[in-house]
């Protein structure tokens, strides 16, 4: 494999010689005394560069060459990662130097083997935010950012949206259980507002080491704890200009909330290990799918944090609540696993629909998406046009002919638990034919029953005890068709 092309970019031949010495075994190694040449070989496509920040002699102002150079090369090729090194740079021109944008900040003469690893690292970085975000514009195209559903409620978010997203200063709080599309809201508000062409940050707190969760988002200085071997820039400042998404913000430690609360009232951020302040321009959105007024009576949660944070509230309700979207949010996933050629299924039978719709969908969207991915392989290797009810993996909550009895039947004149219950067993019975294509000989092992006749006779009492009960089970009623038709006659 082709090595990867490391260009140098040094005042002095000899450091040039000396650093090409240790890297030209790992890297193509292309080398320039001065911008110009710099310039030529950067403009010819390289994959990373090595920058020294004093080009010649003069201090200050070749130091503002070498960072010129710097903003140079990000503003022409973002995507190649810069390196700065430098025998003469302190703490405070290592931060201004990756603030601008550098990937990295190395001191001079650099430990041959820490520099090996730390470009090879960055260059790691810088693909693999790269294939993220080709892979986010692929997605972009194949699932552009929309909210589902016909609902009224949804209706409502869709417009309010709309109304917030002309605000790039609100700072938005959304609400909801695990599931229902908080990150669908944040990234939608970046999408149509005026903040689009600037990044969006999303950080899942949750998921962060707890005792990191500073560092992480107000960035840290070289040294300012064991293990900050360089300085690092925060997802706060990594949004400057954009949005910053603050997902499950009730993880917070009472610590970072006075930090993150101070950070809302001024705008501005103190790095770990820093008393420098540094000014942050951005929209900030947070999300919970917990009570966080709970958590601050509790007292989790400041107080003064949650009113700060409850600037705009958005609610998304659960899908349970909005169940005439579940066909419609299934045919968009199922549409999506076509767009990817992942499968060539036509859509849902009707049953399929029904079932889904009866189910109560504790995971939300995320379960669909989830579930409709799995009914579709299922489906596929059945070799099925349409997902079918038996390729999901949900339970039969009832018998898709009938709505579940409410309380107030219970007790009445009419209600007869004999019969609810038979109406059940056929229900399952008719279940186990449709898993078993049909065929008795399986479906009676399915339901655990001891022999192959005690379908037969299950279906046969039953009917004989409510003959009106095997039109609500059409599968039954043809299956058993003989049986049934010698039993009626016999009755009559």
């Amino acid at each position: 494999m082709a090595k990867q092309k490391l260009l140098i970019v040094d005042d002095n031949p000899h450091v040039v010689r000396s650093l090409e010495r240790i890297l030209e075994k790992y890297f193509a190694v292309e080398k320039a005394l001065n911008s110009e040449k710099a310039r030529s070989l950067f403009l010819r496509g390289v994959d990373i560069v090595l920058l020294d920040i004093n080009l010649g002699e003069g201090g200050e102002h070749h130091q503002r060459e070498g960072i010129a150079l710097l903003e140079e090369f990000l503003e022409i090729k973002p995507h190649v990662p810069i390196v700065m090194i430098s025998a003469y740079g302190d703490l405070a021109t290592a931060v201004d130097c990756m603030r601008r944008g550098a990937a990295d900040f190395i001191s001079k003469p650099p430990n041959p083997e820490e520099l090996v690893e730390r470009l090879q690292r960055t260059l790691r970085n810088s693909q693999a935010v790269e294939k993220a975000r080709h892979l986010e514009n692929q997605l972009q195209k194949i699932a552009p950012i929309q909210l589902i559903g016909k609902s009224r409620a949804i209706q409502e978010i869709r417009q309010f949206v709309r109304e917030v997203a002309k605000d790039p200063y609100a700072t938005v709080f959304i609400f909801g259980e695990t599931g229902t599309g908080k990150e669908l809201i944040a990234r939608l508000i970046h999408y149509l507002g005026k903040r689009s062409h600037a990044p969006y940050v999303a950080v899942s707190l949750a998921s962060l080491n707890p005792n990191l969760v500073e560092s992480e988002l107000f960035g840290h200085v070289k040294g300012a704890f064991a293990g900050a071997y360089t300085s690092r820039i925060g997802f706060i400042e990594k949004a400057k200009g954009g949005v910053l998404f603050l997902d499950e913000i009730g993880e917070l430690s009472q610590e970072v909330q006075v930090k993150l609360l101070r950070f809302l009232e001024e705008r501005v951020i103190y790095p770990v290990g820093s008393s420098e302040p540094v000014e942050v321009d951005l929209q900030i959105l947070t999300a919970t799918h917990r009570d966080l007024w709970e958590e601050v009576q509790k007292g989790n949660f400041r107080e003064d944090l949650y009113y700060r944070l409850q600037v705009i509230p958005i609610h998304l309700p659960p899908l349970r609540e909005r169940k005439e979207d579940i066909p419609l949010l299934a045919e968009h996933f199922l549409n999506l696993l076509k767009k990817q050629g992942r499968t060539k299924l036509q859509g849902f039978s009707q049953e399929a629909i029904e079932v889904m719709m009866q189910y109560s969908w504790p995971g939300n969207i995320r379960q669909l998406k989830n579930e409709v991915e799995r009914a579709a392989l299922f489906a596929w290797m059945r070799g099925r046009k349409y997902i079918e009810a038996e390729d999901l993996s949900l339970p039969f909550l009832t018998p898709s002919s009938s709505q579940p009895l409410s309380p107030e039947v219970v007790g009445s004149a009419s209600f007869s638990l004999d019969r609810e219950l038979s109406r059940w067993e056929l229900y399952y019975i008719q279940e186990a034919l449709k898993k078993s294509k049909g065929k008795k000989s399986e479906a009676w092992k399915l339901l655990g029953l001891n022999d192959r006749y005690a379908l037969t006779r299950r279906v046969k009492g039953i009917v004989k005890k409510y003959p009106d009960l095997i039109r609500q089970f059409p599968l039954l009623e043809k299956l058993y068709a003989r049986q049934i038709s010698s039993l009626l006659d016999s009755n009559m």
